[in-house]
């Protein structure tokens, strides 16, 4: 898979969009989508401050009611630690993966484990 970076949203294939929650999800999630164009596959990353690694959230994607292609995820993190270590942020990871690369075989990008250095495909995460 060749990676490129888009300096516009009309040069890019895919809108990779962060939106830490400040006040309420549903007000921050709609300020976020007016701020991204229609047209264009967008993958918005619902940023939900805490310590806790097993705090529970709302599924965000219940928020989102815009008729494009839109995937919604919603992460854990802290400001000091940044994304909690944590089966949810994992499985994020793995649903934003799958998203950018939909096939398997020779293009199936390579993830290092920052822990032990060693290299695994997304099938094995």
């Amino acid at each position: 898979m060749e990676q490129a970076e888009g300096s516009s949203t009309e040069e890019c294939d895919v809108i990779l969009a962060f939106c830490p929650i400040v006040s309420r999800a549903g007000t921050d999630i709609e300020a976020a989508l007016e701020q991204i164009p229609a047209g264009k596959p967008v993958i918005l990353v619902v940023l939900h401050h805490t310590f806790d690694p097993d705090y529970t959230v709302p599924d965000s994607s219940r928020l989102v009611t815009r008729g494009d292609e839109i995937l919604t995820v919603d992460c854990l993190f802290h400001e000091n630690q940044g994304l909690l270590e944590c089966p949810r942020n994992e499985s994020v990871l793995k649903d934003i993966l799958k998203k950018l690369c939909p096939t398997e075989g020779q293009n199936t990008p390579l993830i290092q484990d920052e822990r032990t250095g060693a290299y695994d495909t997304i099938e094995k995460l």
